[in-house]
């Protein structure tokens, strides 16, 4: 959810805006500092976990600097504070967290930087790196990065129902969907857009301190992605392939490899917009297959008004049973999402219900979020 760290005032960000600036030789020529604010939160009901509520806060401050040769420099952090009675953690008594970025962007439209996320956990007052990543990028030659970042079907899938980002409508419905296994080292290529189609190409291969026992440690992945109309209407779609070669150790299934099939579309048609995604996984040495099937649909009832709605099926495995155990799982929901204040305050419902040979699971919620 969020991130800590410990950056930048202004007054630092602005040394490395001017900074950078000199590779052209310039002198800072205009030097702007904004700042957003937003909020959301939502109350929840579940059969299994009981009751809880959420408040979050995210700040966000962002000091660009460009110079008079073209080159400019972006300085952007956001920290998130937040208060749960689930855990009974209160602002800022929890362990902080932030995201920050730096991207340097030349005169040709070429942009590098690097991404960070940490953690500063208060017991031991040290830094915990959650995640970074190294970019760069521009029109013509696509995006290369590297860091703790998603492979390509992870970076590129299309989950299905859409609609709200209310937790207790959109945590269920579209579970089992959209799966992969790259995260940690991974190096990751999308091309430019051509009529429409980006491709995606990512090999992960974190070094063996960073892994668990059993965790993948060489995982490469292929996408497909288009966006564009048909006759008028909007169509997305991505389909993707990704293969664990290597584990580190011994995988729960047992076997040496993994492989991840991921498809997803969304298709427009005036008001409506009717989504799907699925995806299965593969675990060589066994019979198991693990996979999720989401349906949705969403109406723009009103200019402010929208109301969606998602079904999942999906069959989960069972790793620690001797057989490997497979459960049917059904899960489906209805959200509505209402703009109080268009850009400026929303408020969303949504109500979502799980049933399973091992229990029942139903989340009912209320969110809202406020920007600036």
């Amino acid at each position: 959810m969020g991130r800590q760290i410990r950056f930048a005032r202004g007054g630092m960000a602005g040394f490395l805006a001017c900074s950078a600036s000199m590779i052209a030789a310039q002198a800072c020529a205009d030097t702007e500092l904004s700042f957003g604010f937003s909020a959301d939160g939502y109350i929840a009901e579940s059969d299994m976990n009981g009751s809880d509520s959420y408040v979050g806060l995210y700040p966000e401050f962002t000091l660009t600097t460009t110079a008079d040769s073209g080159w400019s420099v972006e300085a952007y952090l956001a920290p998130e504070l937040y208060t749960s009675s689930n855990d009974e953690k209160e602002f800022g008594a929890d362990d902080p967290y932030t995201f920050s970025s730096l991207t340097i962007t030349t005169p040709g439209g070429l942009s590098f930087g690097a991404e960070y996320e940490s953690t500063y956990l208060r017991e031991t007052e040290e830094f915990f790196r959650d995640a970074y990543a190294l970019f760069i990028e521009s029109d013509a030659i696509g995006r290369l990065a590297y860091g703790d970042i998603d492979s390509a079907v992870g970076f590129s899938c299309i989950t299905a129902p859409g609609g709200t980002t209310n937790f207790a409508a959109d945590d269920l419905t579209n579970f089992g969907s959209c799966e992969s296994f790259g995260f940690q080292s991974t190096l990751l290529y999308n091309t430019p857009d051509f009529n429409g189609y980006t491709v995606y190409a990512s090999l992960s291969n974190p070094p063996d301190e960073d892994l668990s026992a059993g965790d993948p440690s060489r995982t490469f992945s292929l996408a497909l992605a288009y966006a564009g109309d048909v006759s008028g209407n909007s169509l997305e779609y991505t389909i993707g392939f990704e293969r664990v070669t290597d584990y580190f150790g011994t995988p729960d299934h047992g076997g040496a490899h993994a492989t991840v099939v991921q498809a997803g579309a969304t298709y427009g048609i005036g008001d409506l917009i009717y989504s799907a995604s699925g995806s299965a996984q593969f675990y060589e040495g066994t019979d198991t297959t693990q996979f999720g099937l989401a349906l949705g649909l969403d109406w723009q009832a009103t200019d402010r008004l929208l109301i969606g709605g998602g079904v999942t099926r999906a069959q989960v495995a069972d790793f620690s049973t001797a057989d490997f155990s497979t459960e049917h799982q059904t899960t489906y929901g209805l959200s509505a999402e209402y703009a109080v204040i268009p850009d400026r305050l929303t408020l969303d419902i949504g109500a979502s219900r799980l049933s399973a040979p091992s229990g029942d699971d139903t989340l009912i919620g209320a969110g809202f979020s406020v920007s600036f």
